[in-house]
């Protein structure tokens, strides 16, 4: 089978890589966005969390407004670091159950109200929790192309549309000041003891923070956790590499030529 020939057709030789987006339900959009913003207005000490699903139906960037338009606190799930602009007075930093900075970490479960828009409910997301002790009694989930106030579940509703008529509706405002969190600690005068992986992160952080649109990549692993402490600011992009995958063979170019002319060769 690794030598057999597979016809491509055009239209998928052709796809600019695009994939459709659904359409909401106008009649459950509009009354998931009634009880969610009269959740929102009741609530005196509500958390925004940004989760994976804002990069991937490309919302990330329409979640800075209602954010800003609510003043209240925002942080990103541990898939979603950089989804939300880490030099923003609002972001809080990466919320990850346990191993957070307790200041974040009692701020989130402390928060009578969490608006969580493009987050899963998985353990990973929810920082560690299972789903069914994701906070889901105070907190409205948007995710999956569906909507949970509570434990009211409206379908049929894109992450998108959801935010654009949170930000059509009458918002209360909040006023809280904002702390970012880390888990790197205070610098140290101590030159004597040995040199620690925090002390390189903030090196990397004070490196990052007088450059523009600069680019972190961080591997799977200790790489990864060790970036939840990375702030890249100034318009820069940070990506990490969520889980290990298997080494993949180099692509041969003789798959490549083939593929070009429509037909490629079977893995």
């Amino acid at each position: 089978m690794v030598e057999r020939e597979i016809c491509v057709p055009k239209e998928i030789i052709d796809w600019d890589g695009e994939l459709p987006q659904p359409q909401s339900d106008r009649r459950k959009l509009d009354e998931a966005v009634r009880e969610a913003v009269e959740r929102l207005n009741r609530a005196k000490s509500p958390l925004v969390l940004v989760g994976i699903e804002s990069y991937r139906f490309k919302a990330a960037k329409e979640i800075v407004a209602p954010v800003e338009r609510t003043g209240v606190p925002c942080c990103a799930s541990v898939l979603a670091k950089g989804a939300f602009p880490m030099n923003h007075p609002q972001y809080m930093g990466v919320y990850l159950g346990a191993i957070s900075p307790p200041r974040l970490r009692k701020r989130v479960e402390n928060a009578d109200l969490i608006i969580a828009l493009g987050m899963l409910l998985t353990d990973i997301e929810s920082g560690g929790r299972t789903p069914a002790e994701a906070l889901r009694e105070r907190s409205i989930w948007a995710a999956d192309n569906r909507v949970n106030v509570s434990f009211h579940t409206y379908t049929n509703i894109t992450l998108k549309e959801f935010i654009g008529g949170l930000l059509r509706a009458n918002l209360k405002s909040h006023r809280e000041k904002v702390v970012y969190s880390d888990n790197l600690g205070k610098p140290t005068a101590n030159l004597d003891r040995r040199l620690r992986v925090a002390d390189i992160l903030r090196e990397i952080n004070l490196l990052l923070a007088h450059r523009k649109k600069m680019l972190v990549v961080t591997e799977s692993g200790d790489s990864l956790f060790g970036g939840l402490d990375i702030k890249v600011g100034n318009d820069g992009l940070y990506l990490a590499q969520g889980f290990m995958l298997p080494r993949v063979l180099p692509f041969p170019a003789r798959w490549a030529h083939r593929s070009a002319q429509g037909c490629a060769r079977s893995f």
